[in-house]
């Protein structure tokens, strides 16, 4: 039996791959310095986190699934490009726009006979990480998806 919570994942990745297509989906995003460089110069991750009871009503359960959506970028600096990480940091924060302004909209993402809900958290503040030779800055925000499952 396929849950709503498969179905909502499934369609939460599909949804993100098409917004940014340019962008590559992180191998790991739960350790992102094991992922290759050269996903990480532009990718996109979700991260599943925790589950809370939401509502419990006869035959119905309502949980809150907790996700982080995380955004990284490539940063390459050279004495003539003072202006670069700005630029990153900037490209970075119109992405997790995007993505808000897109999950906001999950009634049209034809979920909502599954999804009773959804409330964006914090974003995080931009963060650096170093892999291998590469530095590179990430953005991330944590999303609660509320879903709702029957049993009759």
């Amino acid at each position: 039996m396929t849950t709503r919570i498969t179905l909502v994942y499934d369609k939460l990745i599909t949804e993100i791959s098409a917004l940014f297509p340019q962008k590559r989906r992180l191998l790991d995003p739960y350790n992102l310095t094991q992922n290759p460089e050269r996903i990480l110069a532009d990718g996109w991750g979700l991260r599943k986190g925790s589950v809370d009871l939401a509502l419990r009503e006869f035959n119905t359960i309502t949980d809150a699934h907790n996700f982080t959506f995380i955004l990284t970028s490539e940063l390459v600096r050279s004495e003539t490009q003072i202006n670069l990480v700005d630029d990153v940091v900037k490209s970075l924060a119109e992405d997790l726009f995007l993505f808000r302004e897109r999950i906001y909209r999950y009634d049209e993402l034809g979920i909502t006979q599954d999804v009773t809900q959804i409330d964006m958290g914090s974003a995080s503040g931009i963060e650096e990480i170093i892999s291998g030779n590469g530095r590179f800055l990430t953005l991330s925000v944590e999303f609660t998806v509320h879903i709702t499952e029957s049993f009759m």
